[in-house]
């Protein structure tokens, strides 16, 4: 019995340390800190919209021609054209999305402090709640990976729909260990459809996700340039059984 107590205590402890140090953390983090006079609707009208659109994974072009063969200079020579300033020698903050991506949306490096707390770093994040401050509202192109997808700041959520039976990585795992293991791949299959149906959702819908109802700051986590490879060269589905499928691209 002594043992059962403390085999229970252990877990119990450590998640209501875990649950202290969130509670202080959501404590000190405050976005909406120094609240600012609301802008006059005339100042308002001339705020642009900002885009924050995040292709997770997709490669620098060196990288892209080193590893894949491609050639993605004609698609950087357009964005210049169109005024967009290309960094070419760029690196990323972070190797993870969980860290890389609350750092750019809070305006500093993740410490060994505040990186446990990075789903409220995301969520509530510093740049959403100054914006709202300036009078823009925040609206979310939601993807696949649960934190990007929701936030207690969010004006507006864009979401598809999934209709998959697997819809995440955890439950191909479960599939995996069950009498319908046969046949996950069928069921697989089903989910890469889900997803491709996302990602072009996604796409669709970042011309819109901005309704002209005042200025928008629009975040889209896209997932399409990450592995697993949804699409071929020529956009069609690429099958889950294939090797291509999560290590490299097919013609």
């Amino acid at each position: 019995g002594l043992f059962a107590c403390f085999f229970v205590l252990i877990p119990v402890l450590s998640s209501a340390a875990t649950l202290a140090r969130r509670a202080a953390f959501r404590t000190s983090h405050r976005p909406f800190a120094g609240e600012a006079p609301a802008p006059s609707p005339a100042a308002l009208r001339d705020l642009p919209d900002i885009y924050y659109i995040v292709l997770d994974e997709y490669g620098r072009q060196d990288v892209l021609a080193d590893l894949y063969d491609l050639d993605n200079e004609p698609f950087l020579q357009a964005l210049e054209a169109r005024g967009f300033t290309v960094a070419r020698r760029s690196v990323t903050n972070y190797p993870f999305t969980i860290f890389a991506i609350p750092a750019v949306l809070n305006l500093e490096y993740m410490d060994p402090e505040t990186a446990p707390q990075y789903l409220t770093l995301l969520k509530e994040n510093t740049v959403a709640a100054r914006l709202k401050r300036a009078g823009y509202r925040y609206h979310i192109v939601a993807s696949a990976y649960g934190p990007s997808a929701v936030s207690p700041l969010a004006d507006r959520t864009l979401r598809y729909r999934q209709r998959g039976l697997v819809r995440d990585s955890f439950g191909e795992a479960v599939l995996a260990k069950t009498a319908l293991s046969p046949v996950s791949w069928h069921l697989l299959g089903r989910r890469v459809r889900d997803q491709a149906a996302l990602c072009l959702f996604q796409l669709d819908t970042l011309s819109e996700a901005a309704d002209g109802d005042g200025p928008c700051f629009v975040y889209a986590h896209l997932l399409c340039p990450h592995r697993p490879f949804l699409f071929r060269r020529d956009g069609s589905l690429n099958p889950p059984a294939d090797e291509n499928f999560v290590v490299g691209i097919l013609d």
